[in-house]
């Protein structure tokens, strides 16, 4: 019984680790995404900056994209913290699941 807990406690850091590895992915793909929109807006932005007065307008008609990629960034910012909580729990459950392997005596 005692190693089937254990070799359960090292599946659900694997699994953790996985998860953690998937989310990154997804991160790094949604950072470029937004970096992407990033340059486009500020490529838009220099159309209008030729003016003081048509800078505001330029400012008016990006703010709401701009907003999107701020949103966007702090929703990465979030699931950047979550993956680095999973690898390191992960890697906490596979140790203390070895451990328990190895030590854990019937």
């Amino acid at each position: 019984m005692k190693k089937i807990i254990s070799i359960g406690v090292i599946v659900i850091g694997a699994v953790m680790l996985f998860f953690s590895n998937y989310i990154a992915d997804q991160v790094a793909a949604g950072n470029q995404e937004a970096d992407q929109g990033q340059r486009k807006l500020n490529n838009f932005s220099r159309i209008f900056s030729a003016t003081p007065v048509t800078k505001e307008v330029g400012k008016e008609i990006t703010k709401p994209y701009q907003q999107r990629i701020d949103t966007g960034r702090l929703t990465i910012a979030e699931y950047e913290a979550l993956v680095k909580k999973l690898q390191i729990a992960g890697v906490i459950f596979i140790v203390v699941g070895v451990s328990m392997l190895i030590f854990w005596k019937d």
